[in-house]
């Protein structure tokens, strides 16, 4: 939802960086994940740009919390363990993403997918916090975009986006999961990529 970079006074309300379409459906196409799963987005906006892509690959078992304080006060901290299988969600950055990582494995009895940018994994408070601290919950597979999105408050319903200056990726954390080594695919998102036309205020920004 937030790029780390960004100053708290630049920062959107609630931190809201929708997920364009086309990086969810992405992410579908890339994944195994049956029909009948039960998947929970812990973070979602009034316009559930995740959960409509869910819905309209047919999962039928989507549940989601809207996190606005300006009409829901529930947030992930308060929600009770074993809620469901699947997390997919673009949580809120900052200094608090191993606080919702180790939540987020608490409420999933299965998977935690989570939309970040590549930068968490550097520092070593970061490799102690999230990559360390469950022997059978770990990071099993990250699915990175070539093209860096630009993540705004907005977005084009054709699934199409600006780029940006952070790399993006998808991190699956999977139960039972127990060694070190992670996966790593790179995503080709080029066809979502806003192209620079005339008359057109969309413009792709150099990567």
């Amino acid at each position: 939802m937030i790029c780390p970079q960004k100053k708290h006074e630049l920062r959107n309300v609630y931190d809201k960086y929708l997920t364009p379409f086309s990086i969810t459906q992405q992410l579908l196409d890339n994944i195994r994940l049956d029909k009948d799963t039960t998947i929970f987005e812990p973070c979602s906006s009034r316009e559930g740009s995740i959960v409509k892509v869910l819905k309209k690959n047919g999962y039928t078992n989507v549940i989601e919390n809207i996190y606005d304080p300006a009409i829901c006060e529930t947030d992930i901290f308060n929600l009770p363990t074993d809620t469901c299988e699947v997390i997919i969600t673009n949580t809120p950055y900052g200094k608090d993403i191993p606080k919702f990582v180790k939540k987020m494995k608490k409420i999933a009895t299965k998977q935690v997918i989570a939309l970040y940018p590549i930068s968490i994994l550097h520092g070593t408070k970061r490799y102690n916090n999230m990559w360390k601290q469950d022997d059978d919950y770990k990071l099993s597979n990250v699915l990175m975009f070539v093209r860096p999105p630009m993540l705004l408050d907005d977005i084009q319903e054709n699934g199409k986006y600006n780029t940006g200056m952070n790399a993006y990726g998808w991190f699956i954390w999977t139960k039972g999961h127990t060694s070190e080594e992670v996966s790593l695919k790179q995503i080709d998102n080029s066809d979502f990529v806003n192209r620079k036309r005339d008359g057109d205020h969309f413009k792709e920004t150099p990567s």
